[in-house]
């Protein structure tokens, strides 16, 4: 409203301006020749009326008059020129005030908007963030609840092998050969998925007292025995022929112990879980009985585990030849 208020003053005052820089200076003209109002005056007459008027224009009176008429319109002039001038150099300053104002005020009104722009972002950031670390949560809790939920199934569906129980069954004398007792291990497989690449290998040893320490539970002299176990099923471990004789001096005189003992490895059907092992170890115990001997078994207080609780590693599988 300001600027338009200036710009009509402007328009204003221009015609003023340009009104006082073309004023018409007055000036007072003596008329030399008078009307000729009466015609009949004689042409002798004349010499003597413009001698008598030159002499009153040359009076120092009418020069002073003529003087001061000719010099004051050009001193209203100028005068006028400058007021116009001044008023024009205020109004252009007074419209550079004005704009630099209204700069200086959208300058701080752009600035106040950054700023709140600025403040925006960071608050907008501050949720981002916020978001970005609740989602990894979210997906940190669903990566463990699929875990879990993997590793649950697998538990419950996995074959996982263990000794049922270990049987014995007498074999009679042959010819050259005294009559012993045939021991295998019941290997059960309580999962609900089949075992793969299964092996197997059983021993046995007699001591005068309890297993050393030190015993490293060694392999029998012959290859691993490869099988198969299905879901919820069982099979025989390879056997070990152990002599009669052997087993009632045991339960008769009492100057020794028995030991069998073997392991079991093999896989299960879930892709990335590791090879699979059960180890066992039982005491022969026997007790005499007219004519005969008893047979029982009792587990050992080492070399029985299943997986990270044995005392070895899996072996690795290798292809029977």
């Amino acid at each position: 409203m300001l600027i338009i208020r200036a710009i009509l003053l402007l328009i204003f005052l221009l015609p003023i301006n340009a009104l006082a820089n073309g004023e018409s200076q007055p000036s007072i003209q003596v008329n030399t020749q008078q009307n000729n109002k009466n015609p009949a005056v004689s042409t002798n007459e004349q010499p003597n009326k413009n001698e008598s008027t030159s002499k009153l224009l040359k009076s120092p009176l009418i020069e002073e008059i003529t003087k001061q008429q000719n010099q004051k319109p050009q001193s209203y002039g100028k005068q006028g020129y400058q007021w116009s001038k001044n008023i024009l150099e205020y109004l252009f300053e007074f419209l550079l005030t004005v704009f630099t104002g209204f700069l200086a005020l959208f300058t701080y009104r752009l600035w106040k908007a950054n700023i709140s722009l600025w403040e925006a972002y960071q608050e907008h950031s501050k949720h981002l963030e916020k978001s970005v670390s609740i989602a990894r949560e979210s997906a940190d809790a669903a990566n463990r609840s699929a875990k879990v939920a993997e590793k649950t199934l697998i538990i419950g569906k996995r074959a996982f092998v263990f000794t049922d129980e270990i049987r014995a069954v007498s074999i009679p004398s042959e010819p050259g050969l005294a009559a012993k007792w045939r021991i295998t291990a019941i290997l059960k497989n309580a999962g609900e998925t089949p075992t793969q690449k299964m092996m197997m290998n059983i021993n046995w040893k007699h001591f005068k007292e309890e297993i050393p320490e030190d015993f490293n539970f060694p392999d029998a002299s012959q290859p691993p025995v490869y099988g198969f176990i299905g879901p919820k099923s069982f099979i025989h471990s390879c056997h070990v022929d152990i002599p009669i004789p052997l087993i009632e001096k045991a339960a008769f005189v009492g100057d020794h112990k028995i030991y069998i003992w073997g392991w079991v490895d093999y896989n299960d059907v879930f892709e990335g879980t590791p090879r699979r092992r059960t180890e066992f170890c039982y005491e022969i115990l026997s007790e005499s009985v007219p004519e005969k001997a008893l047979i029982g078994f009792r587990l050992h207080r080492k070399y029985n585990g299943a997986d990270d609780e044995c005392y070895r590693k899996p072996s690795p599988y290798v292809r029977p030849v």
